[in-house]
């Protein structure tokens, strides 16, 4: 965002700043909550064993969120790299693909805020698409990954100093 902002004046770089540290916020916040919901303090603090699940399901693809705000129309990997998105939607509609028998069509998930987050987004948005075309509930197989508090701390805590060699000590606010 720094790169992008025009000589024009400190008044659009303080707006770059400010959207910066509301991003940070945001960041923090969220991985704060990982920490949380997913045991963070019994794991860190009280030394329990860190099990990380996995649990295979089926999902109506309405429940089911995107994590991103927009997605490219082109399929970038797998079995349908390099095809359009609505390709995939026309191939649903003709029955030449079928997303019970389709292995393609088990979408990696996380579940954070009590809702279920999906990775594949153009997978998930031709899903969606081809349930308002046929007008009833389309259910996929889902993996629901669980997200790690041990990573969530770790970046909420990274910052070292000079590589991590030493660190500064200071005051408390009770002295």
């Amino acid at each position: 965002a720094w790169a992008s902002a025009p000589a024009s004046g400190a008044g659009q770089i303080a707006r770059i700043r400010r959207q910066a540290f509301k991003d940070l916020e945001e960041t923090k916040r969220i991985l704060e909550a990982i920490y949380t919901e997913n045991g963070g303090v019994r794991i860190l603090m009280q030394g329990h064993e860190r099990r990380l699940t996995e649990e295979r399901m089926k999902v109506s693809v309405s429940v089911l969120r995107y994590m991103q705000p927009n997605m490219s129309d082109i399929f970038g990997s797998g079995d349908h790299k390099g095809l359009p998105v609505s390709e995939l939607v026309e191939d649903l509609k003709s029955g030449r693909v079928d997303v019970e028998s389709s292995s393609s069509f088990t979408l990696s998930c996380v579940k954070f805020e009590g809702k279920i987050w999906s990775f594949n987004h153009r997978r998930l948005w031709a899903l969606k698409e081809f349930a308002k075309i046929v007008q009833h509930d389309v259910v996929v197989n889902i993996v629901l990954y669980q997200l790690c508090p041990v990573t969530s701390t770790f970046m909420c805590r990274f910052a070292p100093l000079d590589d991590g060699l030493s660190i500064e000590v200071r005051a408390s606010r009770a002295s």
